[in-house]
């Protein structure tokens, strides 16, 4: 990549600054605690994985309004878009790539209850409280050894905080530009005397949003028709397969409301018996906001108005050609969101001595919805019929753990678990697309149950004292039923007998401590995945894309798991003086990979909605893939008051089968997979100041979903951009209550593209009470 010579100079920044100023500090552990590698409590250094933890100190220094922002550039060969960041919408569909693996392929944890849905495996991320975080543990690599199906690319695990004090927070927040926001939150957290403890804690985020979902028009041609508005402000551009299109207007700003609460109780029945339980409240809206037309009517030198009537299209001249625009071009698929109600319990305790013992239990109710305008010529943007995807679905988990050791030199972890996910969607016709109120019928519905009861073994073995040794694994039963029903069309009614399928996945994993300062890893392990219930049992569904890439994307009741063979090796070395620098090699084998087979069609409009479909996509175990990379990463003290930290990512993320479909993939790069990724950043802390400063960069990436890497261009509309971005934040501590933070998003105010155009540069500013 062009950028390698700037990586290569912060590679040797950060080890002539070891070198340079290390000698002159204190000594100053970079080393974490952590849980989630191998469920047993112990330092990043014993753990047998590269693992990352943002820890409260690393959460504190950035602007983080989701989680996904907490992790951008902190976790070699992770990447996040969409609603996984602040750039996208709240609560909207996200993506995220992990050691190659795509969102459905790793997992989310909260205090070890899994977020992912029953609906597709996707991940609300604005449904956790920020204010409520502790420290977030990432685990790469598979890890279905301990975590059953999902978790191919990696763990990622948010651990809440627990009372230990009386403590009252508030933080108000105002953002500006593209930045543009009112958040509050405020948290209360207490334990009394008598073991009892409570967490209470609220949020609200209004976001104003930006323009970020565009609307095109083809090239004009040909003599205008009579009458036609002359107009100007056309901007040309391209698709991302190279055709001659322009930029016309947007859909309206992005904007959103996400609002979280959650309350938890703690009980110390004793000094071995802790008891917790709680709940927690997410409600995430997109907000209709009005669109606007780019082009100017020539005669009264105001932006163009288009009539709410869509029977006639309006006649345009444009540079002296003909074109004709209706108001149904602006027509966006909003409002929509998404609710869930968490419900947890959980007790740790000692039995038979010092066996501990581990018991959760936990319910996750999520709904997403969304709306879309019939295309109808009577439709306007107030009124006319519409669809309603109304999307309930629950995951219920349990879960008991038993670990206790054998002597001096062994520790055992075992443990059964049950997950069960239930889909109930239903698309409704609206009578008017903007009420939801309005429903007249269902016209589909997709049902399906799938459920995993699982058993797990872990061993760790100490050989000496430099050698530890890990061998386990995990025994999955799955099965599934479900039906998709057409209530328009019976005969298209598919009904789907229950399905079973077992996978056992073994891993075995050595760490060996050189010396003091040095310590090197390896593991090797497989993995597998269930399919979803959207992949088998989800109605024909529309993928968002714009023209001329629409798909409709169809589900496959004959799915079976796929499955993933992986290894890898790392090395973790501390500084004489503080810091420390890490580095991992990793490869992966996929067999039985769920792609979509992609079939392209004569274009038509999808009954009842003014989608337009240029392909068909069959979701299908077509694939087979090699997925292999390099994670760096260090971090080092500079001054008293400076640190630097760097890291850089390469993944090859390959085809290798296609099922000998002759799909034309095999080759490819896999999609949303960024070849290289590497940051550099600075924190700074001299008194009350505090301070820091991130570059990172995202190489080159295919969106294309059906794996062709089609998506030549990519600094355009519906692309993918390669990019350098700079953020900064300042912060003030004004005394032991008050703190005050100045930060900017995209300083330099760059322009790409993560298929919609991305924030430009936005300003925050808080304050931060704590009581």
């Amino acid at each position: 990549m062009k950028n390698k010579p700037l990586f290569a100079l912060s590679v040797m920044t950060l080890a002539l600054s070891q070198s340079v100023f290390a000698a002159n500090q204190d000594a100053d552990t970079l080393d974490d605690v952590v849980v989630s590698a191998s469920k047993i409590r112990q330092s990043i250094k014993e753990a047998p994985a590269n693992v990352s933890v943002v820890n409260t100190k690393k959460l504190e220094a950035g602007n983080h309004f989701v989680i996904g922002d907490a992790l951008t550039a902190k976790v070699p060969s992770l990447y996040l878009r969409g609603g996984a960041i602040d750039g996208g919408r709240a609560g909207t569909t996200m993506q995220l790539s992990f050691r190659g693996q795509g969102i459905n392929r790793n997992l989310l944890l909260v205090d070890g209850q899994s977020q992912t849905d029953a609906f597709a495996g996707q991940m609300n991320w604005s449904a956790i409280s920020m204010n409520d975080v502790e420290r977030i543990e990432v685990i790469p690599g598979v890890g279905s050894a301990l975590y059953g199906s999902a978790a191919l690319g990696g763990v990622i695990s948010v651990i809440t905080k627990a009372p230990t004090k009386r403590e009252m927070t508030v933080k108000l927040t105002k953002g500006f530009s593209d930045g543009s926001r009112q958040k509050v939150e405020a948290g209360y957290r207490d334990k009394y005397e008598n073991g009892l403890g409570v967490v209470f804690n609220f949020a609200q985020d209004d976001r104003d949003g930006y323009a970020a979902d565009l609307v095109t028009l083809a090239n004009p041609a040909g003599a205008p028709l009579a009458g036609a508005k002359v107009v100007t402000g056309i901007q040309p551009t391209t698709t991302t397969t190279g055709a001659a299109t322009n930029i016309i207007g947007d859909k309206g700003f992005n904007a959103s409301r996400a609002v979280n609460a959650n309350a938890k109780l703690y009980f110390d029945v004793s000094s071995t018996t802790k008891l917790h339980a709680g709940v927690a409240y997410t409600d995430d809206k997109n907000l209709m906001t009005p669109y606007h037309v780019y082009l100017t009517d020539v005669a009264t030198g105001q932006p163009l108005a288009l009539p709410a009537s869509n029977v006639l299209a309006t006649n345009l001249s444009i540079s002296g050609l003909k074109s004709s625009l209706k108001e149904s071009a602006f027509f966006g698929t909003n409002p929509g969101g998404r609710t869930s109600m968490r419900y947890f319990a959980g007790a740790d305790t000692e039995i038979f001595g010092d066996y501990k013992l581990k018991v959760k239990v936990g319910k996750v109710d999520q709904n997403g919805w969304s709306v879309g305008a019939a295309s109808t010529t009577l439709n306007t943007m107030t009124s006319g019929a519409g669809t309603l995807t109304d999307s309930p679905n629950s995951k219920t988990d349990a879960s008991a753990e038993l670990s206790f050791g054998l002597g001096e030199k062994q520790f055992i972890v075992t443990g059964l678990a049950y997950e069960s996910g239930t889909l109930m969607q239903k698309k409704y016709a609206l009578a008017n697309w903007t009420d939801l109120n309005s429903k007249t019928r269902v016209n589909t519905s997709s049902d399906g149950v799938s459920a995993t009861t699982s058993l797990f073994l872990q061993d760790q073995v100490s050989l000496g004292n430099a050698l530890t040794v890990y061998a386990g694994g995990r025994y999955d039963s799955w099965r599934s039923h479900g039906t998709a029903r057409d209530y328009v069309t019976p005969a298209n009614t598919i009904i789907s007998p229950e399905r079973t399928a077992t996978s056992f996945n073994p891993k075995l994993a050595a760490v060996y401590k050189l010396n003091e300062r040095l310590t090197l890893k390896g593991s090797l392990g497989t993995g597998f995945r269930a399919p979803n219930n959207y992949e088998m049992y989800a109605n024909p569904t529309f993928s968002g894309a714009a023209a001329p890439n629409g798909k409709l994307i169809l589900a496959n009741p004959n799915l079976k798991p796929e499955t993933a063979q992986s290894w890898d090796i790392s090395a973790d070395m501390d500084f004489e003086r503080g810091g420390n620098f890490r580095v991992a090699y990793y490869q992966t084998q996929m067999k039985d990979m769920i792609y979509q087979k992609v079939t392209a069609v004569p274009q038509y409009i999808l009954p009842g909605t003014t989608s337009q479909i240029n392909f068909w996509g069959q979701q299908s175990n077509v694939a087979g893939a090699d997925i292999r990379g390099i994670e760096l990463s260090g971090e080092t003290p500079i001054t008293s008051w400076l640190s630097l930290n760097a890291s850089y990512t390469y993944t090859g993320a390959i085809v290798t089968s296609d099922g000998g479909t002759n799909s034309g993939m095999v080759g490819k790069r896999l999609s949303n997979v960024p070849k290289n990724m590497a940051s550099i950043g600075w924190d700074l802390k001299n008194g009350d100041w505090s301070g820091m400063v991130m570059t990172r960069y995202t190489g080159e990436v295919w969106g294309s979903a059906d794996n062709l890497n089609t998506d030549k261009v990519k600094d355009v509309w519906t692309g993918y951009s390669q990019y350098w971005l700079t953020d900064m934040k300042v912060g003030y501590q004004i005394d032991k209550t008050f703190k005050a933070n100045f930060a900017v998003g995209n300083l330099l105010n760059k322009t790409y593209f993560s298929y919609y155009p991305m924030p430009g540069r936005s300003v925050t500013i808080d304050l931060a009470a704590k009581f």
